[in-house]
């Protein structure tokens, strides 16, 4: 590796996380992955060549601002390599797993069953929809594909509209009809490893 082939590839280095910080915001979550992916590979392609010029016992000198550059580079992958979503990046990498309409709608009606469940119900308190089931968290796991944790957290959430059932049972098997369509959508398939 010579000198002329470090500083190219330290130019382009610097050039992906320039074009991948500049277009963060008015690209695609798909577009803005892909930059992601293309500066962590410049990333990639530079570190290489500095360990091969240091193991022939040459001096791999880089400029401070791609020094610099590097060692946020170097702090993403730490973040990764300890299961985290580095917050610097968080918004491109999570921005793809936001609901569509149908899914939640889908949700909504998980939302409602788990209410149903508890002491108080799902509706009004004269007309409120009462469910007797000892594990809703489990029965929504399995008919919509999530982890416990995340049925647990729907019974927190708002509703984002009424769910409108005559009684308990029309409740379940729509609820339940939710579930295969959530599925059946695709779902959030993050959620079901564990995923909130």
């Amino acid at each position: 590796m010579s000198r002329p082939d470090l500083d190219t590839l330290t130019a382009k280095f610097l050039a992906e996380r320039e074009r991948f910080d500049a277009g963060r915001d008015a690209m695609t979550h798909r577009e803005n992955i892909e930059r992601l992916i293309d500066w962590f590979t410049a990333s990639a392609n530079l570190l290489r060549a500095c360990a091969e010029m240091t193991a022939k016992g040459e001096a791999a000198l880089i400029p401070r601002d791609a020094s610099l550059a590097f060692g946020s580079a170097g702090d993403l992958f730490r973040e990764f390599a300890a299961g985290k979503v580095p917050l610097s990046i968080r918004d491109v990498v999570t921005a793809g797993n936001k609901r569509t309409a149908a899914e939640q709608s889908d949700v909504d009606y998980a939302t409602a069953y788990l209410l149903a469940c508890g002491e108080g119900g799902y509706g009004a308190p004269a007309g409120a929809i009462h469910i007797v089931d000892p594990r809703p968290n489990r029965t929504i796991e399995e008919w919509f594909g999530v982890s416990y944790d995340t049925a647990r957290g729907w019974r927190k959430r708002s509703l984002t509209q009424q769910i409108d059932c005559a009684d308990a049972e029309a409740l379940k098997v729509r609820t339940k009809r939710a579930g295969a369509d959530y599925i059946g959508k695709g779902g959030k398939s993050w959620q079901r490893g564990g995923g909130k």
